[in-house]
C-alpha cells in the first residue's frame, strides 16, 4: 500500500510538473500569434499608405530635368495631359512644386506630399513647416539636417524672429529667439545653434545676427553646428531661387 501511494503521489507530482511546463509553451504560442497578427496589420497599413501615395500622384510623371544656373527646372507631365516646365514654387493643377533637383521633383498635392523620380518611382515626402524652407531632409539618425532655403525669406524671417523677442526679460528673450530660429530653419524644437560657418555663437540673438550677415553675402551653402534633443547635429542650408512674392 505504501508503495502504491508513493507511486500515485509521484505520478500526481509528475503530472503537476508536466502541466506547469506546458504553460510557458502556451504563452509563447499566444505571443507568437499576436506578433504575427500585428505584423500582418502593419503590412496591410503600409500597402494602403503606398496605394494612397500612388493615387495622389496618378497622372503626374517626371519627364526630365534641366540645370539653369545653380537651380533646376523640371518637365512635368500632368493629369490633364501634356507637359509643363516647372520650378520650385510653381503651382500646377492644384499642386505646388516644393523642390526640384537633378533626379527628383517634390510636389505638395491635396492627397499629400509626393516625390517623383526620373526612374518612375514614387514615394512620400515631408512638407516643410517653415515658409523659408523649400525642401528638407534628415538622415536616419536625425543628426544631419539638409535644408534648401530661400535666402530672401530666411533673412525676412530672421528679422521677424529678432523683433519678436525684443523688449522681453533676458531669459525670456533668449528662449523666444531660440524657438524662432528653430522654427525658421525647420529644426527640432529646443535646438540651439553652437557654430555658424565654424564661428561660435553664444546666444540665439548672436546666431541670428551671424546668419543675417552670412545670408547677406553670396555664400552658396551655410553650415551650422547645433545641439538638438536628438544630440549634436550638423545643418546644411543651401540657397535656392524662389519666385518673388509681393
Amino acid at each position: 500500500m505504501t508503495a502504491r501511494r508513493s507511486v500515485r503521489r509521484a505520478d500526481t507530482e509528475g503530472s503537476g510538473r508536466v502541466a506547469s511546463n506546458r504553460h510557458p509553451t502556451f504563452s509563447f504560442a499566444r505571443t507568437w500569434v499576436a506578433a504575427a497578427v500585428a505584423t500582418m496589420c502593419a503590412v496591410f497599413w503600409l500597402q494602403g499608405a503606398a496605394a494612397s501615395v500612388q493615387d495622389a500622384a496618378k497622372g503626374y510623371r517626371l519627364a526630365g530635368t534641366l540645370a539653369v544656373g545653380a537651380d533646376y527646372i523640371a518637365l512635368l507631365q500632368v493629369p490633364e495631359g501634356g507637359q509643363v516646365l516647372v520650378r520650385a514654387g510653381s503651382v500646377v493643377d492644384g499642386g505646388k512644386v516644393l523642390a526640384v533637383d537633378s533626379r527628383e521633383i517634390k510636389l505638395a498635392l491635396p492627397g499629400g506630399v509626393v516625390v517623383l523620380a526620373l526612374d518612375g518611382t514614387v514615394h512620400t515626402g515631408t512638407a516643410p513647416s517653415s515658409a523659408a524652407v523649400v525642401s528638407r531632409e534628415n538622415d536616419d539618425r536625425n543628426r544631419v539636417y539638409t535644408r534648401e532655403v530661400s535666402a530672401e525669406k530666411v533673412s525676412r524671417e530672421l528679422k521677424a524672429a529678432a523683433g519678436a523677442s525684443s523688449g522681453k526679460p533676458a531669459k525670456t528673450n533668449e528662449l523666444v529667439a531660440a524657438q524662432r530660429v528653430a522654427a525658421v530653419l525647420d529644426l527640432p524644437s529646443g535646438s540651439q545653434i553652437q557654430l555658424v560657418q565654424g564661428q561660435p555663437v553664444t546666444t540665439a540673438d548672436a546666431a541670428i545676427k551671424r546668419l543675417q550677415s552670412v545670408f547677406g553675402s553670396d555664400v552658396p551653402i551655410v553650415t551650422l553646428d547645433v545641439n538638438t534633443p536628438n544630440g549634436p547635429g550638423r545643418v546644411y542650408l543651401m540657397r535656392v531661387t524662389t519666385p518673388s512674392t509681393p
